[in-house]
């Protein structure tokens, strides 16, 4: 049935006022204040293909005309709320959800499209977008509507030219954002004259929501249907009926009746008719609710207002969770703070006191406020941690003190290094040698646990200042000050692991326990068969006393002191009979060199844990307290209570869109000046680099401190920065003699950390868009309009060292990084043309300090280039780049570009360690690693003993140098180069003529190989 009888529309119409105009209107008022930021909503989302017959449906239940046009004219959500009064007149307000302050105010009904038309301009072309986030709101107030809320969103483009690609995504990713919440009802249309199963937005709609359940189909066109076909339409759609929420057919206007002139009025009744006489439908449409646009409206409206009332009391309580999580919040923001800066200074005392008193709990190891709930605060069970591995650490430095071939080397030292001692006395020299050269490296292992626990302490106080201070111009103001602290700390804490360490090289020690260490030792050996001695006779017939009936040890304290003395008089008896027995004098001392081993390296593990202990984990607190009282003063205070001012879309927007905060701070600058260089004469050698040199005072001013404060603050900047896009690299091939290489650019190719300079944002990005935070000193003077393509550099050999600068903005080493530029990716010129450019803005930017320009030279023959990487290699560098004359950059891998070495260099992925022997014991001996093929393989040359103690985490990835690739793939003697922190993925050199495997020939190859070793 099309509509309601005259009889029961006055009593419908009563109904409809008395139970729908209350939910629509609460969910109006609720979107009004932007609640569908927090949770979602019920609401009607109007989606189909492009050309669907979309807007036409829409006008055809509101009664306004909508914007028409070929290709995409809707590029933005538009959200209509229709009211009807009875007796009122036609009333439109139109508004973008951006901006609800601003609103137009209509009259006439045939304003609505051009209104339309302009606001869909504001928010896509002036902003230079093709689509919006945001939203136009259209009122209406009339007789004539249905008391019903839609939203109407972008069709979806079919057919897509290369230029749309972009379009495509941002229509695709708004529908999306619509129709996945589960309180929407998807309203999708479909036009009869298409084949439903080629329909985009039903594949897209069966994914979200399968069984139809929040979904309404409404088959548009149905004039427009092949003759001949109407009865298989009509078929596939009554088929849908009793699934889900089933499906409506509407006739709307055409172009041709709007051209014509046909009114809406016009247009329903032409409905009526075309269904009344149509020879297939009308056999369904009497007493069916199933057609036409009068049953369509009622149909949502039913639906929209029974889900309202379905979802209201979830909807309560989720709207109640975030009431009192809001609530904590204002509570843990605490009182207002005061107005003037002795009351502003006093908030801020309570403030810091509290979190000193979470920190105190966390430097001591009792855990008892709230914010333990988070293990990664237990900062003294961390501390423990670390100490434990400090321990197994100086056991695995143990020497093998009773192996033949220690006793050996003691036998044949003892030999060489004779003087006047007597026979069967130690050679006191000998051992003091032996002390001091195996305790040599103790003093690195403290100094790594105290550097260990540094960063723990920084890591936890960073948790806890985000959890109890909300400003962060005070959290920063905060971090700054524990750094500072942490630092002179780690100074006195070093200095006194020294003098602990010093005393160790000279062994001395009053304990009587090293005798008695000597005695254990000596009877284990008397028992391992190493020493004979006339009285194991004796030993037994004591073993035996002192065994029970049952074969049990009755009394062992009595049986080890008897037989300790029995070992004393043997041995020392044994000793007078075999003077000048330099063997058995050998495995005494030896015996006494691991005693007193055991003593030293006990006494100074409990030291330095001690010391450490003292100096900064306990020494932190009051460190805090004191350097806070004197940097707060009531003058800085102002600056560090300001809020940043946080702008919110007050468009229903994602999470990644809500948490978008724009920071704009007020704070005042002082930039730190970089200091020229001491000494123009004192530069370095050509093989390298000269490097900046710093005096220790002018260094010391580099470092950061309070009044370093920036126009936003770390966390906002840091924010912000994250969310850009990847830059666009100039990538290199390899070079091969089949390219001559006469006239290229030639330059060094450094072992550097690649960077690009991005103006715009004052940052360095890695080309995977990764943010590299150096100070702010340090590009000081760097173009603001121009971008940099170059590397961070500390010299050649040093890619390690390079990186674990450049990772920290708070590493004190940075004056140690030189920026090596190459180009100029923002210049649209040729490679000259960049070159040019560069060495203009260096001549003019005397204030930049840190940046150094690479010379090219003009390549003269391959022999030339061949010659020049001879020399390059021979002086510690990497090999070379070539450049092709005339080049443009370009944001891809391109063979203007080419790479020369005598070595490969590629990337692969850690998988796990293997352990490490002799020298190496309990340290890591290689790295097991996995190339991009999925090649299994390890490095063990290349690794540093902190390599070794500290190696790069299990999944990371790291570059590797290898000569060539064996038959099966494997790179033959692979060294270890360095960590990658710019990469995020393994990467393989393709190398001519060798055909790098697939995974599956990877796995293949392995497999093999393991059967081959089973087999042998």
């Amino acid at each position: 049935m099309l509509s309601a009888s005259v009889d029961t529309a006055p009593a419908l119409q009563v109904a409809m006022q008395r139970d729908v105009r209350p939910s629509l209107d609460l969910i109006d008022r609720l979107r009004e204040i932007g609640l569908q930021r927090d949770i979602d909503i019920p609401q009607i989302a109007a989606v189909g293909d492009q050309s669907s017959g979309k807007s036409s449906l829409l006008e055809a239940i509101s009664g306004i005309p909508f914007p028409r046009g070929t290709g995409t004219v809707t590029r933005c959500a538009t959200e209509l709320r229709m009211k009807q009064i009875p007796n009122g007149t036609f009333k439109a307000t139109v508004f973008a959800s951006d901006n609800i302050s601003v609103k137009d105010q209509i009259k006439d009904v045939d304003q609505i499209a051009e209104c339309i038309s302009r606001y869909t301009q504001k928010l896509t072309k002036e902003r230079s977008i093709e689509f919006s986030e945001h939203s136009i709101v259209i009122e209406l107030e009339s007789p004539d509507v249905p008391d019903l809320t839609l939203i109407d969103l972008p069709g979806i483009i079919r057919n897509v030219r290369d230029s749309q690609s972009g379009s495509v995504d941002a229509i695709h990713n708004l529908i999306e954002k619509y129709i996945k919440q589960e309180r929407t009802i998807i309203l999708a249309v479909i036009p009869c004259n298409q084949d439903i199963d080629t329909v985009e937005i039903l594949d897209r709609v069966r994914k979200i929501d399968p069984d139809s359940e929040r979904t309404l189909k409404v088959f548009t066109k149905p004039d427009l249907i092949d003759k001949g076909a109407e009865n298989e339409v009509l078929k596939t759609i009554t088929s849908l009926e009793n699934f889900g929420l089933g499906y409506i057919v509407v006739k709307n206007r055409g172009q041709k009746d709007i051209q014509d002139g046909v009114t809406m009025s016009e247009a329903r009744k032409n409905e009526e008719i075309f269904f009344a006489n149509h020879p297939v439908f009308r056999s369904v449409v009497i007493n069916s609710e199933m057609f036409g646009v009068d049953a369509l409206t009622k149909r949502l409206t039913f639906t929209l207002v029974s889900r309202i009332s379905a979802m209201l009391p979830d909807m309560q309580k989720e709207i109640h969770a975030k009431l009192e999580s809001a609530k904590l919040e204002l509570k843990r923001l605490g009182d207002p703070i005061g107005s003037s800066p002795k009351e502003m200074n006093l908030h801020l005392r309570a403030i810091f006191r509290e979190t000193q008193q979470i920190f105190e709990e966390a430097t001591f190891g009792k855990y008892t406020h709230p914010v333990f709930k988070d293990p990664s605060l237990f900062l003294y069970t961390q501390y423990r941690e670390r100490s434990d591995e400090f321990k197994t650490m100086m056991a695995s430095k143990r020497p093998d003190f009773r192996s033949k071939k220690f006793i050996d080397k003691i036998e044949n030292d003892s030999i060489k290094q004779r003087g006047r001692e007597l026979p069967g006395f130690l050679n006191n020299n000998l051992f003091i040698g032996y002390i001091s050269e195996y305790v040599n490296d103790w003093i690195y292992d403290a100094n790594l646990l105290a550097v260990q626990t540094k960063e723990n302490i920084r890591d936890v106080f960073n948790k806890i200042l985000a959890q109890t201070i909300p400003l962060p111009r005070f959290r920063s103001f905060a971090n700054v000050l524990i750094d500072k602290v942490l630092s002179d700390l780690h100074e006195k804490c070093k200095q006194q692991i020294q003098i602990v360490f010093d005393p160790e090289d000279l062994p001395f020690t009053l304990n009587d326990y090293l005798m008695k260490t000597v005695q254990e030792i000596m009877l284990e050996k008397l028992q391992s068969k190493e020493i004979k001695m006339d009285s194991k006779p004796k030993v037994t017939e004591l073993v035996l006393k002192h065994r029970n009936n049952q074969g049990y040890i009755s009394n062992s304290d009595s049986l080890i002191e008897q037989l300790t003395k029995l070992i004393e008089t043997n041995y020392t008896a044994s000793r007078i009979a075999e003077i000048g027995n330099q063997r058995q004098d050998s495995e005494y001392m030896s015996a006494m060199l691991e005693a007193y081993w055991k003593i030293s390296a006990t006494r100074f593990i409990d030291a330095c844990v001690m010391q450490i202990d003292k100096c900064i984990l306990r020494g932190v607190v009051k460190g805090m307290e004191s350097e806070y009282s004197k940097q707060l003063t009531d003058d800085r205070v102002k600056g560090l209570t300001e809020e940043s001012e946080i702008v919110h879309d007050s468009e229903n927007s994602d999470s990644s869109t809500n948490s978008d905060l724009t920071f704009q701070a007020n704070y005042k600058t002082k930039k730190l000046k970089i200091i020229k260089k001491e000494s123009q004469s004192s530069s370095s050698s050509e093989s390298e680099p000269a490097t900046t040199t710093l005096s220790k005072s002018k260094r010391q001013k580099r470092k950061l401190n309070v009044d370093d404060l920036y126009d936003e603050t770390e966390d906002s900047k840091r924010l912000r920065i994250s969310k850009l896009s990847p830059p666009k690299v100039l990538l290199a091939h390899s070079f091969t003699t089949d390219t001559d290489p006469t006239g290229w650019w030639v330059s060094e190719k450094l072992d550097g950390v690649r960077a690009i300079w991005d103006p715009k944002n004052q940052v360095f990005l890695s080309r995977n868009g990764n943010p590299f935070f150096a100070p702010s000193w340090f590009y000081e003077g760097f173009p603001k309009d121009m971008s940099l393509d170059g590397e961070f550099f500390s010299g050649r050999g040093k890619f390690s060292t390079t990186v674990s600068i450049v990772r920290s903005s708070n590493s004190p080493k940075w004056d140690q990084i030189r920026f090596k530029v190459f180009d100029a990716p923002s210049v649209d010129k040729p490679f000259e043309g960049r070159l040019k450019v560069l060495e203009k803005w260096m001549l003019k930017s005397k204030s930049c300090t840190t940046v150094d320009l690479v010379e090219h030279v003009v390549a003269k023959s391959t022999s030339d280039v061949l010659n020049r990487l001879k020399k390059v290699e021979a002086d510690g560098g990497e090999g070379l780049m070539l450049r092709e004359p005339g080049s443009y950059y370009e944001g891809k891998r391109s063979k203007s570009l080419l790479k020369v070495k005598s070595f490969y260099d590629a990337e692969a992925i850690v998988k796990g360690y293997e352990g490490g022997s002799g020298k190496n014991q309990g340290l890591v001996g290689a790295l097991k690693c996995e190339m991009e093929c999925g090649i299994k393989f390890k490095i063990g040359t290349g690794l540093k003993d902190s390599d070794r103690r500290k190696p790069p985490k299990i999944g990371s990835i790291v570059t590797y140098r290898f000569q060539e690739l064996t038959p099966d793939g494997i790179p033959r003697f692979p060294s270890f180069v360095g960590e990658r922190i710019d990469m995020t993925g393994p990467k393989d050199v393709i190398i001519k003529g060798h055909m790098v495997p697939s995974n599956s020939m990877a796995s293949e190859s392995n497999e093999i190989k393991m059967q081959k070793t089973k087999q042998k």
